[in-house]
């Protein structure tokens, strides 16, 4: 018992060694007042080393790395340099899986903050990384990586056959489109705990133009190929404005912008409320830091899982070569299924507003939601890797 003693008290005067310079160098600077929300109901665990501009890991215990969901930190941790600059980093969430992860550094020799090149999507009970090969926050101090997204998307719902114009702008002209994003909404949703697009960004307008149908949520991932491009290779997401003629925009009203680097090929991923994801079956094209795709006028244009393509394709054929998002997915699971007619359209039944049991968008849940819509897409699921 003893040596058991005077062995932690050995231990504990090196720790102070260590310690006690570490406390006056952090005296010199300013670290942010990074602190992980708390009492969240589900984590992930990744073990990591900060990579500086010299090629060096970080073991300096002054710095941090912190995970961040819009601008809530969902956790936060040091180097520690008995462990060769390990960084043993939990993320909390109230979601258990979905939420997009983004990380900042906090560099106190340079007494700076630096934005991260990583992003990770929340898997409850995940581990990225381990002690043998951890995983590598870096940031980049180049010239920028910006670029703008061209898109071009229909939605089953509003889908207007033979006019001008794709797509109607019910919802809009009954002032119900909510001038925030809507993918953030309390939890459960209709019974689901983790929707596919679940996402809590501050992207929002003071009006809406009068050509809007919807809002969208646009998610890019960066992978060597379709089959590849899993919820592991997300780098960004942005919610979006799905215009009548089926251009999708910014809430500022220009092509979508993003600055993220791209290493292999962009994938992008679209959402909407009540409607099956989809996914490009093939790398966005790119001319002038443009990436551009056209959803709507060739059944491959969206991915088809094989094990699926031979009854179902990515998107529905609407007619005369025009091909759109399925209607359907009331509680947003990636599923058209009966519990959608039951617990969200029967519920909302004869009701007006911005109602997910809406599926054709007139700004009302009718019998001709279910019948038009929901029957004939029941049994199908989102062919999203």
């Amino acid at each position: 018992m003893e040596n058991i003693i005077s062995n932690s008290a050995r231990y504990l005067a090196k720790c102070l060694v260590v310690i006690l310079p570490l406390i006056y160098t952090a005296a010199h600077c300013a670290p942010p007042d990074w602190t992980a929300l708390p009492n969240l109901q589900y984590n992930m665990n990744v073990t990591s080393k900060l990579l500086l501009e010299d090629g060096v890991f970080s073991f300096n215990e002054n710095d941090l790395v912190a995970g961040f969901v819009g601008d809530e930190c969902r956790g936060v941790a040091s180097p520690i340099e008995a462990f060769d600059g390990l960084i043993f980093l939990t993320i909390g969430s109230n979601v258990a899986s979905g939420e997009l992860i983004t990380f900042k550094a906090y560099l106190s020799d340079n007494d700076m903050i630096v934005d991260l090149e990583q992003t990770l999507v929340f898997q409850n009970l995940q581990l990225i990384g381990s002690i043998e090969e951890p995983f590598v926050f870096s940031w980049d101090s180049g010239p920028s990586t910006g670029f703008a997204v061209d898109l071009s998307v229909i939605l089953e719902g509003p889908f207007l056959p033979d006019q001008d114009f794709p797509m109607h702008t019910n919802l809009r002209d009954n002032n119900v489109i909510p001038l925030a994003q809507p993918f953030g909404p309390e939890l459960p949703y209709y019974g689901n705990s983790s929707p596919v697009w679940y996402y809590t960004g501050s992207e929002q307008a003071a009006s809406l133009p009068a050509d809007v149908v919807d809002w969208l949520l646009l998610e890019l991932r960066d992978a060597p190929a379709a089959s590849q491009a899993n919820a592991g290779t997300v780098v960004a997401r942005q919610a979006v404005w799905l215009r009548s003629s089926g251009e999708v925009t910014g809430a500022d009203g220009a092509l979508p912008q993003f600055d993220v680097p791209i290493e292999h090929d962009l994938f992008v991923v679209i959402y909407h409320r009540n409607h099956l994801a989809i996914m490009s079956s093939g790398p966005l094209s790119m001319v002038e830091n443009v990436y551009s795709w056209d959803f709507t006028h060739a059944p491959d244009k969206s991915y088809a899982a094989p094990e699926r393509s031979s009854y179902q394709n990515g998107q529905k054929d609407l007619g005369n070569g025009t091909y759109g998002m399925h209607g359907g997915d009331g509680d947003a699971n990636g599923q058209i299924q009966t519990q959608d007619k039951n617990e969200v359209w029967n519920p909302q039944a004869g009701t007006s507003g911005y109602l997910p049991g809406d599926f054709d968008m007139n700004g009302q849940v009718q019998t001709q939601d279910k019948n038009n819509i929901w029957n004939p897409n029941s049994g199908l699921a989102t062919q999203v890797p």
